[in-house]
């Protein structure tokens, strides 16, 4: 404390508590735990630090904030002005930005709301950070916000060590994997690697470790891994390869993982080149997001050899961390999974995002029907364009961009876009009037916050709208051509505070919510204007979309192991939901939308296609009845046991699955974009097709006589967010550790 600068209260009564005060009382305490019995490839998925409030002096709103600091002190001498005999602190109380500390926070504020109870920070980013440079753990320094107030925090020198500081750690660790040697073979790889952010080739900055497995495409068995250096214009040569059809993975240190699918090895030299390696993944968890930023950040304008360099933030291996490693990130920003391409770079048909996979069904005949097979029985029918409104202009400079998903009601389609900024009017929610399908009018556009939209979800006047930037917009649509805004939900209680909303499903007072990184959200939307959690499941949930009768909720999850998951909870109690089973199927794929008609819940899974489960049998145990492959199945829509898949390059796929055993391709429509969503109503299928906006297709042509065209009943489906979903390598079971005592933990700067 400033009231007694040069004294250490490392010992004495005094030490049994850390005392933190608002910024007019300048008192402030420092911790440190020592991180060394974490393994070094530890992923953290969770940090947790608990402080235990022991009294405060009013009831002022009042934070704690949590400081990472940037220099070694002494726990035995550290006082106010001093972190060790002979220096000084860069600024009193160790508040130097950048010289004694971060300039920010880390991770969310802890409101003193009590007394004897517990206060949680969350420093996942930092400890990722700490585990991957252990020398940049110094310690943190604890801060207090707000009103006139101070708070006392039971100390690891309290005499009950049950309320000692603990730093709680989620982690999983890679699993191992043997190294496969080749057989004997007359083929040789002479293969190209192709880098972001590293000039021309060819230079030292070229000459990068990567790690190569080869499978075989049909079965997918190994035939070669290891690890080698690329050449100065990214080279490798392996030899003595068989002959065959292979599937290649390349991975590196910051970089998403790349895969060349149906790679043909003939005998002799063949070529391949791959990229370029999308750059951003610094925590190593196949995600390009605010944890990579975070690190980068923190570690920003420092070079190799200094203690706050982190080598995995350094994207393109040049020893310094700056404006050029920033940029890289934020090119990538968002992008996550494997980048999958089918041809060489240069003349490749490139699909990010895509997991290499073998398409699986359950049925035989299903996957005679899949995509490039012969047909079994009469090819499918091929549907019309009747109708198409465009987006407005704006530029649009990414692939993702555009029309993401649709709803028709009456004579209104309501299609929410993604402009990932790129639109000054922010207008992300469009009303058409397609009362004539040929010719849809767009008669109104809701602009707001709102750079990536997932789903947008009708009930009664009410639109909900699903944005993976800030949680679910509520809005007013009692009148399409002027819809007005309600509410918006935007709390979580794990980083970031406003939930990455994929999925919504809205049912009566109750709004059902797939997240990202939180899960389950259920929340009280009898007021929209303040919409109330009421409760969640957040436990190792990658939510993506959701669907509920209020008894029972299935929600699609994106899992680790590569395989699509159905969860499935009990929401009896809104505020206590729990997960009662799990359903990860033999499909390889990840589910990313859902919804239940006539006793069978059916599941988009991307390249997984699409899955029948029944549920009328027992809903809380989904029974996996069949699978029938796609391009890159998204959104789908079911009316009467026939299934209507918005398919991503191969737009639109209409599917009989009477038989959920033998499901068969019957119609089809290339769509000019990519689509995203589906909504079926009238005779006519609207589909949200990216960049080209709405195309209306006509079903007459499934009407088996040249009768009118018969009116189809919607059935909503909560659509999670078409966006591609990625498959981190697999981890194993995650492995929570208990950071307390004896590790070191003092509070000396009060």
């Amino acid at each position: 404390t400033s009231y007694a600068p040069n004294t250490n209260y490392e010992r004495g009564s005094s030490a049994t508590g850390l005392i933190i005060s608002s910024p007019d009382v300048p008192v402030s305490s420092l911790l440190r735990f020592e991180l060394g019995q974490l393994p070094p490839s530890a992923i953290v998925k969770q940090a947790l630090l608990r402080l235990y409030g022991l009294e405060r002096r009013n009831t002022n709103a009042f934070c704690i904030e949590a400081y990472a600091l940037s220099r070694d002190w002494d726990d035995a001498s550290v006082t106010w002005v001093r972190p060790r005999p002979g220096e000084l602190w860069g600024s009193p109380g160790a508040d130097a930005p950048g010289v004694d500390r971060t300039a920010t926070h880390s991770g969310a504020r802890a409101l003193v709301d009590g007394v004897n109870k517990w206060y949680d920070l969350d420093l996942t980013d930092l400890v990722q950070q700490w585990i991957a440079n252990p020398e940049s753990n110094k310690g943190l320094l604890l801060k207090g916000q707000g009103a006139s107030n101070h708070v006392a925090l039971a100390s690891s020198q309290y005499p009950d060590t049950r309320l000692h500081p603990a730093l709680i750690i989620t982690y999983n660790l890679p699993t191992a994997e043997p190294v496969i040697t080749p057989g004997q073979g007359d083929a040789s790889l002479m293969g190209r690697v192709l880098f972001e952010g590293r000039g021309p080739a060819p230079s030292p900055t070229w000459r990068v470790p990567i790690t190569i497995t080869i499978q075989r495409e049909e079965d997918a068995t190994p035939v070669w891994r290891g690890q080698l250096t690329t050449g100065q214009y990214g080279e490798f040569l392996i030899e003595d390869l068989p002959s065959g059809v292979y599937s290649v993975s390349i991975a590196s240190a910051h970089a998403l993982r790349a895969i060349r699918r149906n790679l043909h090895l003939r005998p002799g030299p063949n070529t391949m080149t791959v990229g370029p390696l999308v750059e951003g993944d610094i925590v190593p968890d196949g995600y390009i997001t605010a944890r990579d930023r975070s690190v980068l950040v923190t570690a920003f304008g420092s070079t190799a050899g200094e203690t706050n360099y982190v080598a995995q933030a350094d994207l393109n291996d040049d020893g310094r961390i700056n404006v050029q490693d920033l940029t890289l990130l934020e090119s990538n920003y968002g992008r996550y999974g494997d980048v999958v391409q089918f041809a060489d770079s240069g003349s490749q048909l490139f699909l990010p995002y895509v997991r290499a996979s073998r398409r699986v069904s359950s049925s035989p005949r299903s996957l005679a029907m899949g995509r490039g097979q012969g047909w079994a029985e009469d090819p499918p029918l091929s549907l019309p364009i009747v109708g198409h409104s465009p987006l407005l202009p704006f530029p649009t400079p990414t692939l993702w961009a555009g029309a993401r998903d649709v709803r028709v009601r009456g004579r209104y389609a309501y299609m929410v876009v993604a402009t990932y900024g790129q639109d000054p009017g922010k207008r992300f929610v469009y009303v058409l009037d397609v009362q004539q399908p040929h010719a849809p009018t767009l008669v109104n556009t809701y602009s707001g916050l709102a750079w990536d939209p997932d789903e947008i979800r009708l009930d009664g006047d009410r639109a909900y709208v699903a944005k993976k930037g800030n949680g679910v917009d509520i809005l007013d649509i009692s009148n399409p051509p002027a819809i007005t805004f309600l509410g918006n939900f935007a709390y979580s209680s794990q980083p970031p505070q406003s939930p990455i909303a994929k999925g919504v499903y809205p049912l009566g007072n109750l709004m059902y919510v797939a997240a990202e990184w939180d899960g389950l959200q259920i929340v009280d939307v009898s007021n929209p204007a303040r919409p109330a959690l009421l409760g969640e499941w957040t436990r190792s949930a990658f939510g993506e979309g959701v669907w509920s009768d209020g008894q029972v909720a299935y929600m699609a999850a994106s899992h680790a192991s590569g395989y699509a998951q159905v969860r499935v909870f009990d929401v009896s109690d809104p505020r206590r939901p729990f997960k009662t089973a799990y359903t990860t199927t033999p499909v390889r794929g990840s589910a990313v939308d859902l919804t239940v008609s006539d006793g069978y819940l059916y599941v988009a899974a991307e390249e997984g296609g699409v899955l029948v489960f029944d549920v009328a049998s027992n809903p809380w145990e989904p029974e996996l009845k069949g699978a029938f492959s796609t391009f890159k199945a998204q959104k789908l829509a079911v009316v009467e046991r026939i299934v209507y898949v918005a398919d991503y390059e191969e737009g639109l796929k209409v599917i009989d699955a009477t038989n959920p055993a033998a499901m068969r391709l019957i119609a089809q429509c290339d769509t000019p974009g990519l689509a995203w969503g589906v909504s079926v109503a009238n005779g006519y299928a609207y589909v949200a097709d990216g960049r080209e906006g709405l195309q209306v297709i006509d079903l007459a042509p499934l009407t088996p006589s040249p009768t009118p065209t018969p009116t189809y009943t919607e059935t909503p489906s909560p659509s999670p967010t078409p966006t591609l979903t990625a498959t981190p390598s697999p981890t194993s079971t995650p492995t929570l550790v208990r950071v307390g005592i004896p590790l070191v933990m003092k509070r000396s700067t009060r």
